[in-house]
């Protein structure tokens, strides 16, 4: 569905509600981040994403670039930043 467009280059994380992939865009060789959440599994996560959705762009929080769907799944492809939230956290703590 979106394979044309992106190249998955691993599994993040396996969760609940979706898979997350690290993915490069083929045309601008961009990283992007792929959410992929199954029919069964998607309305409860994409509820928690409406209330992000409404504040629109911020700078703080990666912009939706594209989506795909069909009648199994529903596919959310993100800006990725090249941040480990932990390890800012933690150094974020020590000072």
């Amino acid at each position: 569905m979106y394979s044309k467009k992106y190249k998955i280059t691993e599994l993040l994380i396996r969760g609940s509600q979706a898979l997350i992939y690290k993915a490069i865009n083929k045309i601008s060789n961009k990283i992007v981040i792929i959410k992929e959440f199954h029919k069964n599994n998607y309305l409860d996560g994409l509820l928690e994403y409406k209330s992000i959705w409404k504040i629109g762009k911020h700078p703080n929080i990666s912009t939706l670039l594209d989506y795909y769907r069909n009648d199994k799944k529903i596919i959310l492809i993100y800006e990725c930043y090249d941040l480990d939230f932990y390890f800012y956290l933690e150094d974020e703590i020590k000072l």
